[in-house]
This record gives structure tokens, sequence and C-alpha cells, in this order.
């Protein structure tokens, strides 16, 4: 392949982040194959296939306006869920908790009397602390309340109904490494 053959394999198909993500992926495959001598040479690319800039990522973000759940989507939402989504709702709408903040969430770091959270971020460990709505608070309370029992219990607030977390994360490579797994 030539840089030409490059620029025009995903031309006009794909959006911008959809792009840097396929140019990611086949620089990645074709970087193995150079570094592990499965191809006599390195590709060379051509500037046709650069990833897109920062400035035209934060462009079609802005283009695309804000991805946001309106109050009255929530409330619809809210009204289908059962309780345990409910309070995984309330948690995100709360302080922005994601899967897996909200999953993670041990019962420990919730003063519910107090309506407080002392929990780091379980990604980053950046620390914080959250003041919990009312109905937040009364949702979990309700949550924890139908939360299965479990022979294994790590005291989570969060567990499926089979007792089981709902995300779980595997620790990369290098974490691995460091810590003696294989």
């Amino acid at each position: 392949m030539r840089p030409d053959d490059f620029g025009r394999l995903w031309a006009n198909r794909l959006g911008v982040v959809s792009l840097k993500n396929e140019v990611n992926r086949a620089r990645v495959v074709f970087k193995f194959a150079a570094d592990n001598r499965l191809i006599e040479r390195p590709v060379n690319y051509g500037q046709v296939f650069n990833r897109p800039s920062a400035k035209m990522l934060r462009k079609a973000r802005n283009e695309a306006g804000p991805r946001m759940f309106e109050a009255e989507e929530i409330r619809r939402i809210l009204g289908e869920a059962e309780q345990t989504l409910k309070a995984m709702i309330f948690f995100g709408c709360n302080y922005g908790f994601g899967n897996s903040d909200t999953a993670s969430l041990p019962q420990a770091v919730v003063d519910l009397d107090a309506g407080w959270i002392e929990f780091p971020r379980p990604k980053t460990e950046i620390s914080r602390r959250c003041p919990l709505w009312l109905e937040t608070v009364g949702a979990l309370r309700a949550a924890i309340e139908l939360r299965p029992k479990v022979k294994d219990d790590d005291g989570l607030c969060f567990l499926t109904i089979h007792g089981r977390r709902w995300v779980c994360v595997q620790p990369s490579k290098s974490e691995a490494g460091r810590m003696g797994v294989n």
C-alpha cells in the first residue's frame, strides 16, 4: 500500500472520532507487524493518514451539540427503572458517577444519615467528597435493602440479582505485572 491508498481507505465515510479510532487501530497493527519483523519494512502512511487534530475533534463535538438527558427524559427513565437502577441513575445525575464509579461504590464510604460520600475515583484515585440529594439517599437505602445476600460479600452498594458486581474491572497489563498477576 502507498500513502494515497491510506488516504482513500476511509475518506468521507467516517466521522472525525471514528476516523481517529480506525487510524489508531490500523497504525497499531502495522507497528506490531514491523516491530516483530512480520513485514519487511515499516509502513509509510503519508500525511493523508494522520489522526484528526484535537481542534478537529473539538469542532466536531461542538457541532454535535451537548449530549445530555433533559429533566423530563430522566423522569421517564426513573419511572420505568427498578429500584437498584433507579439508585444508580440518581448517582449519575447527582454527582456524575459513571458505571465503574457506581459499580465499585463500597457501603463504607456512604454516610446516608449525613448525605455524603467520600470516595476516590476508581480509575485515577483522585479523592472527592459528594453531597447527596434526598432522592439519592432514599433510592440508595431502598436498593441496599433489596441487595442480595451473598457468601463472599465485599460490601458494595450494588450487586446484580445473582450477587455479582455490575462491572468487573481488570487491571491493565502494566498494573498486573506490578502486582505479579499473569
